[in-house]
């Protein structure tokens, strides 16, 4: 796949899984059941949001890195 095309679609799966923590956080607060899985669900997407925008940024470093050797060539 195309590095450009990952690193757009990391972007958006990472955004998603904010939003998506973020409505499960607002349910564990707002929640009147005694069920702790919303708390767990998002904690769970933001740390996979988390882990993705890591991985993106670790691909945009050694993209710009690759293309500060080819114009050193």
């Amino acid at each position: 796949m195309d590095e450009k095309i990952s690193i757009r679609l990391s972007f958006a799966a990472s955004i998603i899984l904010l939003i998506a923590g973020l409505v499960f956080l607002f349910l564990s607060i707002r929640g009147h059941g005694g069920s702790t899985h919303p708390l767990a669900i998002a904690l769970a997407c933001i740390a996979v949001a988390n882990a993705l925008t890591v991985v993106r940024n670790r691909k945009i470093a050694k993209q710009k890195k690759d293309d500060r050797l080819e114009n050193a060539e």
